[in-house]
C-alpha cells in the first residue's frame, strides 16, 4: 500500500485502533497509507488476535487458532498476491476425511493459505511498520477536549480524532454504548459460538493418512495435522477443535483438562490406539466463531468519530476481518474530520 496524501479534509487523523487482529491490522495499514496516523492498542503480548500459535517448548509452534484461510475479494487478492511474492504465506492442501461417517467432509473453499513458520507469522509482518502497544487492555473512551481518550489499566493515552474497536463485539460494545448506543445496539445481532482447543505433540504418526479430519458430532469438530502445513517443524503434531455444543458445555472448564478431553474423544473416534501424548496444551477461545454475522462492512459515526470492525461485520472468516477493516478505514478516510 502505497501513502496518499489524507482524505476528504486533507488532515492526517489520529486515530486510536483498539485491537491488533487482522480487522485492525488492516484498517491501520489502509489509514497509514492514506496519511493519517493510527495507533493500535492490543491486549495481547503479540499481534493477531486468531491467528495465534502456540509455542511447544523449544520444538516450534503449533496454531492453535485459524487454521487457514481463503481469499475471494479481488481487493484482498492483491494483498495475497503480495505475501506470496514476500514469502510470508504459501497453500496448504491437506488430504481430507471425516472423524464418523455421518459427517460431510470439509468443502472445496478453493486455495487454502497459511503463514509459513507460524500463523502468527503473518500478523507480526503487517504490524511491524505500525505503532501497537502490546498489553494494553482498554477499559473504556472518554471525551478530552474536542477528541478522545483511552483509559487503561491507570493510565490514560489522550489526543485521538477517531477511535476505531477492532475487537470482538461484546468487547466493542461497553466502548462504544457510553458515547454511541445506536452503534453499540447493532452489535446485539452478532452472535459467537465458543471453541475449546487442544494442541497435542504425539510420540508418534497418528494412525491416519489424513491431515484433516472434520466431523458434525462429538466433541471434536477438527482435527488437523499442523505439521502437514509449509513451513512447520517436524514431528507430529495436530489441533483438535471443539464443537461450538462440546465447547459451551465445558467452557469454564480448565483449559488443559479440556484438552485432555479432546484428545480422549479424538482416540476413540479414530480405529487404531493413538501414540502417546508428549505434550498437551489447551486454549479458550470464548468469541471463536461468528455463527450470526452483522452484515455491514463496518459501523462508524463520522461525526462522533467512533466505529468499529471484525469478522462480525461480515462473517467467519479471516477475509472478512481484512475487507471490515479495509472498509473501516475507508469510511475514515472519506468523512469530514470530527467537529470539523
Amino acid at each position: 500500500m502505497s501513502p496518499s496524501a489524507p482524505g476528504v479534509g486533507g488532515r492526517a487523523l489520529r486515530v486510536a485502533v483498539v485491537g491488533a487482529g487482522m480487522a485492525g491490522l488492516m484498517a491501520g495499514r489502509v489509514l497509514a497509507a492514506r496519511g493519517h496516523a493510527p495507533r493500535l492498542f492490543d491486549k495481547g503480548r503479540a499481534p493477531g488476535g486468531r491467528m495465534a500459535s502456540k509455542r511447544l517448548g523449544d520444538r516450534g509452534h503449533a496454531d492453535h487458532g485459524a487454521q487457514f484461510f481463503t481469499i475471494r475479494d479481488a481487493r484482498i487478492a492483491s494483498e495475497r498476491d503480495r505475501w506470496l511474492a514476500e514469502g510470508l504465506i504459501a497453500p496448504w492442501r491437506p488430504s481430507v476425511g471425516t472423524l464418523d461417517p455421518e459427517s460431510r467432509p470439509l468443502g472445496d473453499a478453493g486455495d487454502r493459505y497459511v503463514a509459513l513458520d507460524r500463523m502468527r507469522a503473518l500478523p507480526a509482518r503487517l504490524a511491524a511498520d505500525l505503532f501497537v502497544e502490546k498489553g494494553a487492555s482498554v477499559r473504556g473512551i472518554e471525551r478530552s477536549g474536542d477528541g478522545w481518550a483511552l483509559a487503561l489499566d491507570g493510565e490514560r493515552r489522550e489526543g485521538f480524532d477517531v477511535v476505531l474497536a477492532a475487537v470482538p463485539a461484546p468487547q466493542a460494545r461497553p466502548l462504544l454504548a457510553p458515547h454511541a448506543l445506536s452503534l453499540a445496539e447493532a452489535l446485539d445481532r452478532v452472535g459467537y459460538a465458543p471453541c475449546l482447543t487442544a494442541v497435542v505433540r504425539f510420540a508418534g504418526p497418528v494412525p491416519t493418512a489424513c491431515d484433516v479430519l472434520t466431523s458434525d458430532r462429538g466433541p471434536v469438530a477438527w482435527a488437523a495435522r499442523d505439521t502437514s502445513k509449509p513451513g512447520r517443524g517436524d514431528g507430529e503434531v495436530w489441533v483438535l477443535h471443539g464443537s461450538p455444543a462440546w465447547s459451551r458445555q465445558n467452557l469454564e472448564a480448565d483449559p488443559d483438562g479440556s484438552a485432555r478431553g479432546l484428545l480422549d474423544a479424538f482416540g476413540r473416534a479414530l480405529p487404531e490406539p493413538l501414540p502417546a501424548a508428549e505434550r498437551v496444551l489447551g486454549h479458550r477461545w470464548r468469541y471463536a466463531r461468528v455463527e450470526r454475522a452483522l452484515e455491514e462492512a463496518c459501523l462508524f459515526d463520522p461525526a462522533l468519530g467512533l466505529g468499529a470492525c471484525g469478522d462480525w461485520a461480515l462473517g467467519p472468516r479471516v477475509e472478512a476481518a481484512l475487507c471490515s477493516g479495509m472498509a473501516a478505514a475507508e469510511r475514515i478516510d472519506a468523512a469530514p474530520a470530527p467537529g470539523g
